[in-house]
């Protein structure tokens, strides 16, 4: 074999790699687009009733702010993800390819959410589609980083088990809502608080000399 040969691999694989991650991109991209179109005034509206109407639109205004950031976050987990693989196959494809419908269904409930924000069943939606796309996205980085099988031989075993621990923290905050929405829609809107406090706590826990490898994910 030329000794060309591995580096000519190499670059073919880190060149459908591209291909993939502008792919994503682009879904990424469309499904933030579509979020602010769901964002409109009524076309009947009086000028004197304006700056009510505008008012009314403000729950609108932060459910999208909220489900931008969430689709956001799950975009840099993505980069982080797909900066770290070395190979790809059709398992890998086929599980992005899942992973970027859930996210490009999210402007549905996040614009039924928006307009029934303290109702039962937009909440239980909107946390049962955000659930989906968590569990997708960990099933990514499980199937990437099983026994190192997309993964450099050299990857930090350490960082691979703090990965799959941070994305179950999502769905399972997510899963313990739909449970307080049965109750209180309000109590299932704060439990969201708890993801920020998982991470935090996760984090912590961390020893200290290992702290320095989450930034490699």
């Amino acid at each position: 074999m030329s000794t060309t040969e591995p580096i000519r691999q190499q670059n073919e694989e880190r060149k459908e790699l591209d291909r993939i991650m502008a792919f994503s991109d682009g879904v990424f991209a469309i499904a933030i687009t579509l979020l602010a179109f769901a964002i409109n005034l009524p076309t009947t509206v009086k000028l004197d009733q304006l700056g009510h109407e505008i008012i009314r639109l403000l729950p609108q205004v932060g459910i999208y702010a909220l489900t931008f950031l969430l689709i956001g976050d799950h975009w840099i987990i993505h980069h982080r993800i797909f900066r770290n693989i070395r190979r790809y196959d059709n398992g890998l494809l086929w599980i992005n390819l899942l992973f970027l419908l859930s996210i490009a269904f999210l402007p549905v409930p996040s614009r039924i959410f928006g307009l029934y924000p303290t109702e039962q069943p937009a909440v239980i939606f909107f946390s049962g589609c955000l659930i989906i796309t968590g569990i997708l996205q960990v099933l990514l980085w499980r199937y990437a980083s099983d026994n190192h099988r997309l993964l450099d031989k050299s990857f930090s075993v350490k960082l691979i088990r703090w990965g799959r621990i941070r994305g179950l923290i999502p769905p399972t905050v997510y899963m313990i809502s739909i449970a307080l929405a049965l109750v209180n829609t309000v109590w299932a809107i704060l439990s969201w608080g708890l993801i920020l406090i998982g991470f935090t706590a996760l984090d912590y826990f961390l020893p200290r000399n290992e702290r320095s490898i989450t930034g490699k994910l």
